[in-house]
């Protein structure tokens, strides 16, 4: 679960962010909080730039902790736009530096992944603010410097199922079905699926009017 935020400052620039939770259904022996602010410039409506600053805080039972904290830089695109579907993209290149509890060693490597989101146009269902719509997306990262052994769970590929409500102009919510491969560790070839839920809430915080 995850609430993301965006404040405009002008038409093109804004404050973003997300902050979330996540862990297993079954048990708590896996959690994950993690805080992402960021920033982000919109030359037009096909392209725009963006930026944050993330720590991602791992909490494991069985398990030493690990702490990871990124840089991002992230193109963004949107094109072509077919009125009834749209193809959008996201290029990012991550800086991450990860800690593994009790461990003087400190790995730190580059990470490219690049998300391609099938959209749907937006239905408006109830009135002009309230619409629906869906997406399908994809998602392979791809490690760009290197692993630590100890490093585990790393993620190989994403795919994405969404339905999203616009509840108004400020607020909304996706429902999203993610099947995700992952590299088991960096000490062995071995891989394991994952199916994850993940609600993800959205504000758009509105600009004061001048009096």
């Amino acid at each position: 679960m995850d609430y993301n935020y965006q404040a405009p400052f002008s038409d093109k620039f804004s404050l973003v962010g997300d902050v979330g939770i996540r862990g297993l259904i079954s048990n708590y022996d896996w959690n994950q909080v993690y805080v992402r602010p960021g920033v982000k410039y919109q030359f037009n409506p096909y392209f725009g730039i963006a930026g944050s600053l993330a720590g991602f805080f791992t909490f494991n039972r069985d398990v030493r902790d690990l702490y990871e904290f990124r840089v991002t830089v992230d193109a963004l695109a949107k094109w072509p736009d077919l009125k009834i579907l749209n193809l959008s993209y996201r290029f990012r290149i991550e800086n991450r530096t990860l800690i593994l509890q009790n461990d003087p060693d400190v790995n730190n490597n580059w990470r490219a992944r690049l998300l391609i989101s099938l959209n749907s146009k937006k239905f408006h269902v109830f009135s002009q603010q309230r619409a629906i719509y869906f997406q399908a997306q994809y998602e392979p990262f791809l490690n760009l410097g290197h692993l630590k052994g100890s490093e585990v769970f790393i993620k190989q590929t994403r795919i994405y199922a969404i339905f999203g409500h616009r509840i108004s102009n400020a607020f909304g919510y996706d429902l999203q079905y993610i099947w995700q491969h992952n590299r088991l560790s960096a000490a062995y070839d071995l891989s394991i699926n994952v199916n994850m839920i993940r609600i993800r809430f959205y504000h758009r915080i509105q600009k004061r009017s001048k009096p």
